[in-house]
This record gives structure tokens, sequence and C-alpha cells, in this order.
């Protein structure tokens, strides 16, 4: 399968294109599917898209096929004008005035202004690329009308070209890949591109093993790959609520996941405390439900801003006690990311355990999460030099190994808030500018402690978060 489209007046109706198979519809949800090729063929259908305004106007780009229409849901088929044996990658409609259509070919942009009757070509694409002479491009692999501005249509190229942008209806295009340039020297190549429908000026494209987010209208791009198994895409595509999914190259499917308000960044300190007496917790997290004993305090974390980032509640803190008691031998596989994108690492054996703690006389502002840490062979990681900054100063910091992972989890019965929100740790090489108080006095669910500061231990980063 190359394609998929649904009947926005009926779900149930969905129309499939195949390599080699034409075109198949289901009208009741995929149970069943009927071949819809009378007059199409059984060609590769690469493109088939449904007039939101008429879903019984049908349109299905071919390879080496060109554009053909059906005014009847698919039950035959007719070519249309101006295509020629053109390769069609992708078909958009102007969500306005649906009679307006762009298609995406081996040969630049094609246009309707007549509901797929006739097509004629649009402006040229051309391309700067370092130390070589300005370059025409011209096989489009994607195709995007602008929802909030339907004479804004943006393309992605596939030889080199990364994406165009028109601000007059394909007329001319003009060049909108600032960040897109490889280490190559050339433009990435664009597999697919999406709007987010509750704020345009977000768009999503993937190209060769990146995919990119813009938020200014396609002005510049950033690579968008935190979280993703792999980094490249074919499919593509986001909803009414801004969500946003997509499949990657090997089969997996991702949904868009941001940054909850209460899943700080933070740094921590190694810590100790006095008069402490040991606690026995029951832990309930994705590691299994286990009894356990928080033996002393051990790590301080504070809420922290990494590079200028805001911190989202100061108020509230990680106390981490150390812990006893059983947890599996084996090695257990997990995946992860931070800032530099995504990791695979095994945890073995017992960390610490951290609960929510604040300052006495400065109440928190919002509820958090435990977490139960867990530690495994120290792996080696990109650097990655960062500045945290929070309220006991700031530390140009150099991250090269990754120490812990640590994963919500409930005490005593009690639930967790986001149990998909893990925090990955890494340790730091790098001094504090200022120095760290001596003491600070915290409350949290076993008591008041006093505590000791040391030095800072390590920077821990929500495992789902949205970066731009």
């Amino acid at each position: 399968m190359t394609s998929l489209a649904i009947d926005p007046s009926a779900p149930s109706t969905v129309y499939a294109g195949t390599e080699g198979g034409g075109l198949f519809k289901t009208t009741d949800g995929a149970q069943s599917w009927t071949p819809k090729n009378n007059g199409l063929g059984t060609n590769i259908v690469y493109s088939v898209t449904v007039d939101p305004q008429t879903p019984s106007n049908l349109y299905v780009g071919l390879e080496l096929g060109g554009v053909y229409r059906s005014i009847d849901g698919g039950d035959t088929w007719l070519p249309t004008v101006g295509m020629g044996n053109l390769t069609v990658w992708q078909i958009a409609i102007d969500p306005a005035t649906p009679s307006t259509l762009y298609a995406a070919t081996n040969l630049g942009v094609r246009k309707s202004v007549n509901a797929g009757a006739t097509w004629g070509a649009t402006g040229s694409m051309t391309v700067q690329e370092q130390g070589k002479p300005p370059s025409t491009v011209s096989d489009v692999r994607a195709v995007l009308v602008d929802a909030s501005d339907p004479s804004t249509v943006f393309a992605g190229v596939q030889e080199g070209g990364g994406v165009f942008k028109s601000n007059n209806g394909g007329t001319t295009w003009a060049h909108s890949s600032t960040g897109l340039l490889s280490s190559f020297g050339n433009w990435r190549f664009v597999n697919v591109l999406a709007q987010d429908p509750t704020n345009p000026s977000t768009l999503y494209l993937s190209s060769q093993q990146s995919t990119y987010r813009s938020i200014d209208g396609g002005a510049t791009w950033v690579v968008f790959n935190a979280g993703l198994s792999r980094g490249e895409a074919y499919g593509l595509v986001t909803d009414s609520t801004g969500g946003a999914f997509i499949a990657t190259v090997y089969g997996d499917v991702h949904t868009l996941a941001t940054r909850p308000s209460f899943a700080d960044h933070v740094r921590c300190f190694k810590a100790s405390g006095r008069g402490f007496t040991p606690h026995a917790v029951t832990v309930a997290d994705e590691f299994g439900t286990a009894q356990t004993t928080a033996i002393k305090p051990y790590r301080f974390c504070t809420p922290t801003s990494v590079s200028g980032d805001p911190i989202a509640d100061p108020t509230t803190h990680l106390l981490c006690y150390r812990i006893r008691g059983p947890f599996p031998k084996t090695l257990v596989p997990f995946l992860s990311q931070r800032l530099d994108g995504f990791r695979a690492y095994q945890v073995n054996k017992l960390d610490t355990l951290c609960v929510p703690a604040e300052v006495v006389g400065v109440p928190s502002q919002h509820t958090h999460d435990a977490y139960r840490c867990l530690r495994g062979p120290r792996w080696s990681s990109d650097t990655l030099d960062l500045v945290l900054s929070d309220g006991f100063g700031s530390q140009s910091v150099r991250e090269t190994h990754l120490d812990r992972l640590c994963v919500p989890t409930g005490i005593d019965g009690g639930g967790r808030i986001d149990p998909v929100v893990d925090l990955r740790c890494d340790k730091l090489l790098g001094k504090s500018a200022s120095p760290v108080p001596g003491e600070l006095t915290l409350q949290d669910r076993f008591g008041t402690i006093t505590l000791e500061l040391k030095r800072p231990d390590s920077h821990c980063v929500p495992a789902l978060e949205s970066r731009n």
C-alpha cells in the first residue's frame, strides 16, 4: 500500500492505493476491500485524494500515468488533460476552493483550477548549493496547501531541493530551506509535509535520516527527532487537535508528545541528611510492584533551566533516597531520549527513590510524581555541552555518560500522575559557577529533614519533551 484517504462524510469509507493493484475501496471500516479500477487499470497508485466538499469526487496520482479523476466514488475513472505520462507523487486540494488542486510530480508542481479536468505547470524552482551555480530542481515529492491562507503552497523536493514556498498559488516559488542543508553541502530531499491545523505557522517534514519542524511558517527548520525510533518517515499527518502522527521507514508509528508543564529538567546534587529513620514502602511502576526501604537521603534535585529554557515549576524539588529491596537480576532494555535524540540502554540494579519535596515555607505549585531510579552500565553518549541554571546558580557542563533511568512510581497505593514521562539522567562534567549552599531544610512525605548539599552530580531530562 502506498496511500490512504478517508471519506470525510463517511469515515468507514476508505480508499487505498497500491503498487501494481490499482485502487481499493472499503465501505465497512476495512472489514472488506473491493478493487476500483474501471478505466484506471492496475497501475501503481502513489496518491489518492478525496474532495472534502464533494466526497464522490476522487483523484489518484499514478506512476508514469498522470492524474485520473472519478466523480462517482471510484466506480469509473477518466484521465485528465495536461499531465501526459508524469509520475504523480501527491495531490493536494485547496480547502477553500476544492476545484483548485496541486500535484507533486517528477517535473515540478502542476495546478488545476477546474477540478482536475486540465492541468498546467507552475513556476520553476531554483536552488543554490554551496560552491555550485544555481540549478533548477523538478522532482517534487510532497505538496501542501496552507489551510489558513490557500494562496500559500509548500513543495518538498527530492533531488537535493529542500522546501519551496509560493505566496501566489504556485506562480512563483522561493527557496524556504534554512536549516535543511545536509552534511554533504546539498539540500535535503523531502518525503512528506504536514501542517498543524491549530497553529498554521508550525510545519513538519521528513527527510533522509531526519524529521524537521518549523515554527515560523517554513522560514527556518530545526531537527525534530526526539523520541523517534528512526528519523526518516514516509507518512506524516496531523489532526484537528494539533496532534501529529508519523510512520517511519521500518513501520514504527509515533504520536507527537509534548512536555507536561510539571515535568521540568532537574539538576541533581549529592546530599546527606541528619537523623533520618529508614522507611519501608511499597512501590509500583513499570518495573513491577515490590517492597523496598528508603535508607538515607542521597541526592537532591532542583528544577533547572537548560540553555535559557524557562522553568515550569520552581517550587517542587526531588529528594532521592538510597533504597534496598528485590529487583530482577536480568537486564531490562529501555528506550529513552534526551536533547541529542533517541538512545537505548539497559538497567540491572536499584539506585534511588525520588519523592517530591518542597523547601520549608514555600508550598508547591503543582502535584508531582515520585520516581524509582535504576542504573546499569554507564553507556557513553554523544558529548553534549549545556548551561544549567536554577536557584543555586549556573553551571556550564559537558554530558558524556548515561547514568540512570527514573520511572514514575506509585508509593503505598498512590497512583502515578503521568506514567509515560520518565527521567533520563546523565553524569555531569564541569564545576558550578557559584558555591553550593551548605544546608537546606526540606519537607516531603517522610517528614522534615535538613540536608547538606555537596557537588552537582547529574542532569535529568524528561523523556517525552517537545523542543525547538
